[in-house]
C-alpha cells in the first residue's frame, strides 16, 4: 500500500505542476485579449464622443441655421412693419458669423447670395411696398430652395458618418463576442484534456487504492463569479449618445421638410408644394382619364382690409381662412394659399358640378366667417370664386389661367360668387388679354 501511495504522489506533483501552468497561460491569454478588446472598444466610443458628436452637432446647427433663413427670408417679404422687418433682418446676422456655415466655401457662397437677395428684396419693398412682394417672393424662391438643398446634404452627411461609427462599435463588438466565445471553447478544451488527464493518472489509481483507504478523498472546486466588464458601460454610454443625436438631426430634417411644404401663417399647403402635386395629379388625369377640377378663388378688397386694420387684421382674416376651410373639403383635396390673399384647392376625382357644389359650400363659409382684431373690431369679408375642370392634355398652367380667368369675372360682376370657366383650354382673345392682366389688375380690386 505504501509503494501505492509514493506512486500516486510522484504522479501528482507533475501533473499539478503541469495543470498550474497551463491554467497560468490560459488566465495570461484570456487578461490580454480582454485587455485588447477593452481598448478597441473604448477607442470606438472615444471616436464617437470626439469625432461623432461634434459633427452630428455641427450638422444640426448648419440645418438649423439653413432652416431659419430661409424661412425668415420669406417671412419678411410678408411683414408690413418697417421696424418689425429691420430687427427680424439684424438677428439673421448671428447666421453669417458662425463659424460652422461659413467653414465650406460654396455653402458660404450659397449664404452670402441668400443674404444679398435678402437685402435687394428689403430695398425694393422699402421703395415699392407692398406690390413688390410677388417679384421679391419669385426672386426668393430658388435662394430658398437652394438652402434646403444643402440642409439636406449636410443632414445626409452627417447621418451616412454616424451610421458608419455606429458600424465600427458593432464590428468591434461582434469581434470581441467572437474572440471571447473562443477562449471560452479553447478554455473547456483544455479543462477537458485536464480532466481526461487527471483521471487516468490521479482518479483511477485512488480507486484502486480506495479499496484499502479509510480517508475519503476531498475535492475543492473554485465558484466562478461573474462580472460586468467597464467597456461594456461605455459602449452603452456611446450607443445612447449617437441615438440621442440621430434623433435630432431627423427631428430637424422632418421640421426643415415641413416648413419647405407649408405656408407658415395659414398652416396651408405652400405654392411649391401645391404646382408640385397638382403637377402628379394631372398626369395621372391624363393616363387614366379621371375627372379633376380646380377652385381658386380670392378675398375681395384685401387691400382695403390691410389699410384699415394694419397687418395684425390681414393676418388674422388669412389665418381663420386656412383654420376654417380645411375641414370643408376632402383629405384627398388640396387646399393651398398661393400667394398674398390668392388661394386654390385641387379635387381629383372629381367632375364640374361637384366643384362648383364645393365652391359654393366654400364662398358662403366664407360670407359668414368674423373676426376680432386685438383692438375689439369685428372684421367681416367676402371671396370671389372661378371654376375650372381639367381637359384631358391640358398644362397645370393652362387650367390655373383659366379659373383666373372666371376668378377675375367674378370680380367684375360684383363680387362673392360662383363663376364656371369656359369648358375649353382655348380662350378667347379678350380671355387672353384677361388672363395676361390679371396679375397687374388684382392689386386694384
Amino acid at each position: 500500500m505504501y509503494s501505492a501511495l509514493q506512486r500516486t504522489k510522484w504522479r501528482l506533483i507533475p501533473t499539478a505542476a503541469i495543470g498550474s501552468i497551463v491554467l497560468a497561460m490560459t488566465l495570461v491569454a484570456a487578461c490580454v485579449l480582454l485587455y485588447q478588446r477593452q481598448q478597441a472598444i473604448e477607442l470606438a466610443a472615444d471616436q464617437i464622443y470626439d469625432v461623432a458628436m461634434p459633427t452630428m452637432s455641427e450638422a444640426t446647427r448648419m440645418v438649423r441655421g439653413l432652416e431659419r433663413l430661409a424661412h425668415t427670408g420669406q417671412a419678411l417679404i410678408w411683414i408690413d412693419d418697417k421696424e418689425q422687418r429691420q430687427v427680424m433682418r439684424q438677428s439673421l446676422d448671428s447666421i453669417a458669423m458662425d463659424g460652422v456655415l461659413q467653414g465650406d466655401p460654396e455653402l458660404r457662397a450659397a449664404i452670402n447670395e441668400a443674404f444679398a437677395t435678402l437685402d435687394s428684396n428689403l430695398a425694393m419693398l422699402r421703395q415699392k411696398g407692398n406690390p413688390a412682394r410677388a417679384e421679391c417672393l419669385t426672386r426668393w424662391q430658388p435662394v430658398a430652395q437652394k438652402l434646403f438643398d444643402y440642409s439636406e446634404r449636410v443632414g445626409y452627411t452627417a447621418s451616412m458618418a454616424a451610421s458608419d461609427d455606429a458600424e465600427r462599435i458593432i464590428l468591434a463588438t461582434r469581434d470581441s463576442r467572437d474572440r471571447l466565445l473562443h477562449l471560452v471553447l479553447a478554455s473547456l478544451a483544455i479543462f477537458a484534456i485536464s480532466l481526461s488527464a487527471f483521471f487516468v493518472m490521479i482518479v483511477r489509481p485512488l480507486i484502486r487504492l480506495s479499496r484499502t483507504l479509510t480517508t475519503a478523498q476531498q475535492g475543492f472546486y473554485g465558484a466562478s463569479k461573474e462580472e460586468t466588464f467597464r467597456e461594456f458601460q461605455a459602449l452603452a454610454d456611446a450607443a445612447d449618445a449617437l441615438a440621442s443625436g440621430q434623433r435630432a438631426l431627423i427631428a430637424s430634417k422632418f421640421e426643415l421638410e415641413q416648413l419647405a411644404h407649408t405656408d407658415v401663417l395659414t398652416g396651408l399647403a405652400n405654392r411649391r408644394q401645391f404646382i408640385a402635386k397638382s403637377e402628379s395629379e394631372l398626369s395621372r388625369h391624363d393616363r387614366y382619364g379621371d375627372g379633376t377640377s380646380l377652385i381658386m378663388f380670392d378675398l375681395d378688397h384685401f387691400k382695403s382690409i390691410n389699410d384699415r386694420y394694419g397687418h395684425e387684421g390681414g393676418d388674422a382674416v388669412l389665418k381663420a381662412i386656412g383654420t376654417g376651410l380645411a375641414g370643408l373639403v376632402r383629405r384627398v383635396d388640396l387646399l393651398a394659399r398661393i400667394g398674398g390673399e390668392e388661394f386654390a384647392v385641387l379635387l381629383p376625382q372629381q367632375n364640374f358640378d361637384v366643384a362648383i357644389l364645393t365652391a359654393e359650400r366654400l364662398r358662403a363659409a366664407v360670407e359668414t366667417m368674423m373676426v376680432e382684431t386685438s383692438a375689439g373690431a369685428a372684421i367681416r369679408f367676402t371671396a370671389s370664386f372661378g371654376v375650372a375642370q381639367h381637359v384631358q392634355g391640358e398644362s397645370l398652367e393652362a387650367l390655373m389661367n383659366r379659373a383666373d380667368v372666371a376668378l377675375y369675372e367674378a370680380k367684375t360682376m360684383g363680387r362673392n360668387r360662383v363663376v364656371l370657366a369656359a369648358q375649353s383650354a382655348d380662350h378667347t382673345p379678350q380671355q387672353l388679354e384677361i388672363a395676361a392682366n390679371i396679375k397687374n389688375r388684382k392689386a386694384e380690386i
